[in-house]
């Protein structure tokens, strides 16, 4: 004998299953990326590098190398504006293996600089690495 269920049961249970489908999102989140980036950066000068995020979110940098491994330098986050980095977000007295965590609000094209804060003698190498969306 078939279950049957009152008129009422069966239109809370159809719009329960409605108002699931239609809090529920086809869109997931993107896989984080990590991307490296490495080069030269010279006494009192900076360098940088553009990148591209899929979407909003959380961004981790860190200096992985360093060719004088003892000093410090400043990372740069923010947006490429014509040939140039124009910073939003600096970090200072980054040594190596720091981590740096910030955000980013869209999805969109962003630069990662390093700069000599007085203390790269001449030239060093360097590797940055980044995770965002």
């Amino acid at each position: 004998m078939p279950c049957s269920f009152p008129r009422r049961v069966r239109a809370a249970a159809l719009c329960l299953t409605l108002m699931s489908v239609g809090c529920s999102s086809s869109a997931t989140s993107p896989d984080p990326v990590t991307e490296s980036f490495s080069g030269t950066l010279k006494a009192s000068s900076n360098a940088w590098h553009s990148f591209t995020t899929s979407d909003s979110g959380s961004i981790l940098i860190q200096l992985t190398a360093l060719g004088q491994p003892t000093i410090a330098v400043g990372l740069g986050l923010g947006v490429v504006s014509g040939s140039t980095c124009s910073l939003q977000y600096v970090q200072e007295g980054v040594t190596l293996t720091t981590q740096w965590a910030t955000t980013v609000g869209d999805k969109g094209t962003y630069c990662l600089a390093i700069y000599d804060m007085g203390a790269v003698n001449s030239s060093t190498t360097y590797t940055l690495r980044i995770t965002h969306p």
